[in-house]
């Protein structure tokens, strides 16, 4: 089984890569793969993490796209939670074990969805950390107003970064290197 397919099986509950859809006159019609890869990216970067997954059983071009998204949107929200996993932070690493270290991840937007959080500080800065060795250009983390995030160790030293912005959130002295 291919780090695809392990990871498929992981990130997306009873998916498999799909097949093309089927009209009523037994043809059928893919529109969406005939899209440009660059074009289905800038799509994809409009989705959460979790939504971005499950595209992969749309269609078999689809089925290892998600893990050259260039843009990973961890935020949850208070009220709904958002349709996010219920292990949440077990989904994030594996998202990023089997996201493609070759491509850039060009944003990464963190937020939990309440005080308690959906993930520990010490799991922010870990996935900061890949980020940054990702090449990440913007980052975004979103804390909680009565209970910032602390992030410990995290580095933000790096000539991809282009834009910091953090709500909420404490750093340690570490930050700048």
């Amino acid at each position: 089984m291919c780090p695809s397919q392990i990871a498929t099986e992981l990130l997306v509950p009873g998916g498999a890569a799909g097949e093309t859809a089927s009209h009523s006159g037994g043809e059928t019609a893919d529109y969406l793969s005939a899209l440009p890869d660059d074009l289905l990216h800038r799509i994809l970067s409009s989705l959460k993490a979790w939504e971005v997954v499950r595209t992969c059983v749309l269609a078999r071009r689809w089925s290892h796209l998600w893990a050259s998204a260039t843009c990973l949107d961890l935020r949850t929200r208070y009220s709904t939670r958002d349709f996010a996993p219920d292990d949440l932070c077990s989904f994030i690493s594996v998202l990023f074990l089997f996201h493609n270290a070759s491509v850039p991840v060009d944003m990464l937007r963190l937020q939990s969805s309440d005080m308690m959080g959906d993930f520990s500080d010490d799991d922010s800065s870990h996935w900061i950390s890949v980020s940054m060795k990702h090449n990440a250009r913007v980052i975004h983390v979103v804390g909680h107003r009565r209970f910032h995030a602390l992030l410990k160790g995290a580095s933000f030293v790096s000539c991809h970064l282009k834009i910091l912005k953090l709500l909420y959130a404490r750093l340690d002295d570490r930050v700048l290197g």
